[in-house]
């Protein structure tokens, strides 16, 4: 299970979905924090009030930087990795409603009551997915989440360099 009790300072608490033992927690030191370029983010990254625990949901892969500045305060930080094991694939496939909300849900990592999340980081991987596995992922969140969670998404809508194919581009 997950430690949910206050970490030392420097410390952030890391779950990842990937794990040969179920679910793992695993403790990275803080580095030099990276520096960001991108003005909402940061802004996001400053409500972490460095009193109260946030839990934060990652759907990217997990990165020793973005873990440098989230060690800064006290967190959670649950890693999805939507981007590997072909999950944008699976989701934007041919199944019904049901079994979609269904894999969106098993690709997450495992919810524990009280656990509620605070952020939520899609970076760009809702560029990638069809409009009904967005709803299926983001109803997946939200049954996780506390009122008020915020988000950070990077969304494409114009940039023609990045492939665009049928509106979506094409590989994350």
């Amino acid at each position: 299970g997950s430690n949910l009790g206050c970490e030392p300072a420097g410390w952030s608490s890391v779950t990842t979905r990937k794990s040969t033992m179920g679910r793992a927690t695993a403790r990275a030191p803080m580095d030099k924090p990276a520096v960001l370029n991108a003005p909402l983010f940061q802004q996001l990254i400053e409500q972490l009030d460095t009193g109260v625990r946030s839990i934060i949901l990652d759907l990217g892969a997990a990165s020793t930087p973005m873990l440098a500045v989230l060690g800064r305060s006290p967190c959670l930080v649950e890693i999805a990795d939507l981007a590997g094991d072909d999950a944008i694939n699976r989701l934007n496939s041919d199944v019904s409603p049901d079994a979609r909300v269904a894999l969106a849900e098993s690709l997450l990592p495992k919810h524990q009551a009280g656990a509620e999340v605070d952020f939520v980081f899609c970076w760009d991987l809702l560029n990638y997915l069809k409009p009904e596995a967005l709803s299926a992922l983001t109803h997946a969140i939200v049954a996780r989440a506390r009122p008020g969670t915020r988000a950070h998404a990077l969304i494409a809508y114009s940039d023609r360099s990045i492939g665009m194919l049928g509106g979506m581009p094409v590989r994350p």
